[in-house]
């Protein structure tokens, strides 16, 4: 049981914070997003694929 509560511990970050980073390398600017997945409970839009925008000032829009 010690064992169990140890590696809970451990993997839940101790007693610090856990922080994670991400490195946003597209600018959404275009009519695709190659190697990006999109999903979950939205559907993001990439605007200038929409029609929205033009090609190459276009945004990724995460909302209605």
């Amino acid at each position: 049981m010690f064992w169990r509560m140890v590696c809970v511990w451990t993997l839940a970050g101790g007693m610090g914070t856990m922080l994670a980073q991400v490195t946003v390398t597209e600018s959404f600017t275009g009519t695709s997003a190659s190697g990006w997945v999109f999903g979950g409970n939205y559907t993001p839009v990439l605007t200038a694929a929409a029609g929205i925008d033009t090609p190459g000032d276009g945004w990724l829009r995460l909302t209605d």
